[in-house]
C-alpha cells in the first residue's frame, strides 16, 4: 500500500514540491498507523507498526522515513559517541533525511553533507576529497562504495581527511563469503542482474571487505551493534540483528 501510494504521488507532485510537502504528507499517511508498539529512535514518535518495505526485510518509519541502518546509527552515535553533547567536525555522505534532519538541529556539531548530486553542502567526489589532510572527527559513509567503481580510492580518500584518533562509520551491502564484481558488467540491466540494483558495481563479501578498509589503512572492527540490546528493544525499535557498523581509525 505505502509503496504504491508513493508511485501514485510522484507522477502528479513535481518533485521540488513534494520535497516540501513530505513532512505533511507523511503525518496524513500516519493516521493509519496510531498505536505504541513501535517507537523510532530518531524522530521518537510511536506507532502501531512501522511500513515493511517491498523487500521484505526492510521497516520504515512513517513519520522521518528512517530505515533500520539509520536507527541503529543514530543509537551508536548517541549511546557511544554522546553525539548531542561532543563537538564533532562530521562529514557524512549521501545523508539519510532523517539522519540529516537530526543532527541539523544539533548546535556542536560543524556537519558537512556531501553527495555527488546536488542538493548538499559539497558535490565531491569521493574518490579525490578536495579537503585538507585529517580534517574530521568523524565521517559517515553508508551505502555508498557499492556505487564506486575505484572503491580503494575513495576508501583511501576517507582515510586521509579522517583525523587521529577519529572514526568512520561505514556501511554496504554484504553477502556471504567473497566479494563480486565484474568491470565489464556496465548497463543498469545488467547491474540490476548481477549486483541486484542497476546503479551497484559490486556486491561485497563478508570475507574480505574489512580486508579492503585495512588495505585503505584503517583498523577496522565490525560491529553487531544491534545483539547488544534486548530483545524486546531490537523489536520496538525495528532493528536489524544481522546489521554491522564497520566502525574505522586510523592505523
Amino acid at each position: 500500500m505505502y509503496s504504491l501510494l508513493k508511485r501514485a504521488i510522484k507522477l502528479i507532485v513535481p518533485k521540488e514540491l513534494l520535497r516540501q510537502t513530505e513532512p505533511f504528507l507523511r503525518k496524513i499517511y500516519s493516521v493509519f498507523y496510531f498505536g505504541n508498539q513501535v517507537e523510532c529512535a530518531i524522530c521518537g514518535n510511536h506507532y502501531s507498526k512501522f511500513v515493511v518495505l517491498k523487500n521484505g526485510v526492510d521497516t520504515l518509519c512513517i513519520n522521518c522515513g528512517s530505515l533500520p541502518r539509520n536507527r541503529l546509527l543514530w543509537l551508536y552515535m548517541n549511546n557511544e559517541l554522546n553525539i548531542t553533547h561532543t563537538h564533532y567536525s562530521l562529514l557524512h555522505f549521501s545523508p539519510a533525511k532523517s539522519i540529516k534532519r537530526k543532527i541539523n538541529e544539533l548546535k556542536n556539531i560543524e556537519y558537512t553533507t556531501t553527495d555527488y548530486e546536488k542538493g548538499e553542502d559539497k558535490q565531491y567526489d569521493i574518490t579525490a576529497i578536495n579537503d585538507a589532510d585529517n580534517r574530521y572527527d568523524l565521517i559517515i559513509c553508508y551505502h555508498v562504495f557499492e556505487h564506486i567503481l575505484e572503491d580503494s580510492k575513495a576508501m583511501k580518500e576517507l582515510c586521509r581527511v579522517l583525523k587521529s584518533g577519529g572514526k568512520a562509520l561505514l556501511q554496504v551491502p554484504l553477502k556471504e563469503g567473497d566479494t563480486y564484481e565484474d568491470i565489464s558488467v556496465t548497463s543498469p540491466t545488467e547491474r540490476l542482474k548481477h549486483f541486484g540494483q542497476d546503479d551497484h558495481v559490486r556486491i561485497y563479501g563478508k570475507n574480505n571487505f574489512e580486508e579492503r578498509l585495512s588495505n585503505a589503512g584503517f583498523s577496522v572492527k565490525a560491529f553487531s551493534y544491534a545483539t547488544t540490546f534486548s530483545d524486546e528493544i531490537i523489536d520496538r525499535n525495528g532493528l536489524n540483528k544481522q546489521e554491522l557498523i564497520f566502525i574505522c581509525s586510523k592505523k
